[in-house]
């Protein structure tokens, strides 16, 4: 897959990360004893919704291009004697922040089971330089590409400090991104379209949650598919 080598290069980085992050991990377990003796505040299920930044797709997508096709070269400047560049070339980068959803069922006071979705996409528009016959270059949109990221994990929340309006936790959760590259010129003609399914994960180290018994807001700080940092809120039932 044309994504391969970035990837690599990807999980190589993350790995340096991962070991940065090594240390909060054994904060966690030691401060998670200490908290066992707290209040504990009773739910069994809780839905999220959330968003966040410098997902490991946006890393990927920043680091990779899009698949380079050919220039369809317009009629007019096939009947005027114009050429036109080989390839498209992609401007106007628009990220689409990544949203995700999750849901936990808690088996008891500590873990909870569950998934979560997250969504995110990123769209350039297509130019290529027109020729005429008379020498003149115009630099023309003639397209847009867009790359989708659909991400389903399985998941598992540690609740390791668990109180009525205050909680700390960690979050890991393991799937598959589906990646979907899909370029069209202005006439609405597909010119390249491409689906490729990846592993995908999302590790939040450390979770702060705040609010009411029902309704809290969230912080996360991880690594993965949600976000390096992630926000959101809670409903607990």
């Amino acid at each position: 897959m044309k994504k391969t080598i970035v990837t690599q290069r990807l999980a190589t980085a993350l790995l340096r990360f991962w070991n940065l992050k090594a240390a909060v991990i054994v904060v966690i377990c030691t401060l998670s004893m200490s908290a066992s003796a707290q209040e504990y505040y009773e739910t069994k299920h809780e839905v999220a919704i959330s968003t966040g930044a410098i997902t490991n797709t946006q890393l990927l997508d920043a680091l990779s291009q899009f698949a380079s096709i050919l220039v369809t070269v317009p009629i007019s400047a096939i009947a005027t004697g114009g050429q036109a560049t080989a390839y498209y070339t992609y401007e106007n980068e628009k990220n689409f922040p990544p949203l995700s959803a999750e849901y936990f069922y808690h088996v008891d006071k500590l873990v909870g089971v569950g998934g979560i979705v997250s969504f995110n996409s990123l769209k350039r528009d297509m130019y290529c330089d027109i020729q005429d016959a008379s020498g003149n270059k115009k630099h023309t949109k003639q397209g847009v590409a867009r790359m989708n990221n659909f991400t389903l994990m399985p998941a598992v929340k540690l609740d390791w400090l668990r109180k009525r309006n205050f909680g700390m936790y960690t979050k890991l959760g393991v799937g598959a991104t589906i990646g979907s590259e899909k370029q069209k010129d202005d006439s609405g003609s597909v010119l390249y379209d491409d689906t490729d399914v990846m592993f995908n994960f999302q590790a939040s180290l450390l979770g702060i949650e705040a609010g009411s018994t029902k309704i809290r807001g969230f912080i996360e700080l991880g690594i993965g598919e949600q976000g390096m940092f992630v926000g959101g809120l809670r409903c607990k039932f």
